[in-house]
């Protein structure tokens, strides 16, 4: 696949018995292939296609099944996305009196 063709076009097309790499995945994904590693690690991905193998690699299928109910779990409204501007983020500040 060439560098300037975006890979989620060509993701749309796939057979759903089609096999992605990790660099595949996290071009999907908007990650970087060490980031995809350490989410499968801590078991944020859907199942491997081949568990017992050393190379990590997804059926497209299942990685479609995995972004639907991704996305149908994290309904945004507006007052979730108000609300999480409101929260601070960070260490809290240490109280000075």
């Amino acid at each position: 696949m060439k560098k300037d063709q975006d890979f989620r076009a060509a993701f749309a097309l796939m057979d759903p018995r089609a096999i992605i790499s990790r660099e595949e995945l996290a071009a999907l994904l908007c990650r970087s292939p060490a980031a995809v590693s350490l989410m499968a690690h801590r078991g944020k991905l859907p199942r491997r296609a081949f568990p017992g193998e050393r190379k990590a690699c997804w059926f497209v299928g299942d990685v479609r099944d995995w972004l639907d109910e991704l996305a149908s779990d994290q309904p945004a409204t507006a007052g979730q996305v108000e609300d999480m501007s409101e929260r601070r983020v960070g260490r809290p500040r240490k109280f000075v009196g």
